[in-house]
């Protein structure tokens, strides 16, 4: 709302209305996906796997149609067959690619916490510095309680998913509500 100023009052009531709209929506699903995580882990696994046969089809014509310009495209041919028949795995076996997302989370959290640990160390005599020290523990705890447990290291991208639906839906309410508040100024 940095430009509020230039909006005109329509403009503003639209925004608060889609705002409205978006926010309560994100929150619908953000607690569906906190209340059924395997549900919602199964459904980004799916949204990725067709994502990347997408991708793979794209370079696939791509590169094809690179031969024309006498060019040699190998590496797209490759990687255009290498997305496509990971999606399709990924479309077949999808506990297989929930639990390979859980490997990947789980590295980067351990990646996350580490970092976060060394930068308290590094910034010790900072004020506040010592919530990077929890963060860093509290992703390092995360980390290894996926490690043990991939299969319920699975529903970690539900929840993941619901918490941050349900974190930009409020954000957008709050948005809402100021353009409510400039509305009424203007």
């Amino acid at each position: 709302m940095l430009f509020a100023n230039r909006f005109t009052k329509e403009e503003m009531q639209k925004s608060r209305t889609r705002f409205l709209i978006i926010g309560v929506l994100m929150l619908i699903i953000g607690f569906i996906s906190l209340a059924a995580p395997y549900v919602a882990s199964l459904a980004i696994e799916t949204m990725i796997a067709f994502s990347l046969i997408a991708v793979g089809i794209s370079n696939a014509i791509t590169a094809f149609q690179s031969f024309r310009n006498a060019a040699k495209p190998w590496f797209e041919i490759v990687m255009a067959v290498i997305s496509i028949v990971t999606g399709y795995i990924m479309l077949t076996h999808p506990l297989s690619g929930e639990i390979t997302i859980a490997v990947m989370l789980a590295a980067y959290f351990l990646a996350s916490g580490v970092s976060s640990v060394a930068n308290y160390f590094a910034l010790h005599s900072f004020g506040g510095s010592v919530w990077l020290l929890i963060s860093g523990i509290i992703s390092i705890v995360l980390s290894v309680v996926m490690w043990k447990n991939l299969l319920g290291a699975t529903a970690v991208i539900g929840i993941i998913f619901g918490i941050n639906l349900i974190y930009t839906g409020i954000a957008m309410l709050i948005l809402s509500k100021g353009c409510d508040r400039i509305c009424k100024r203007l």
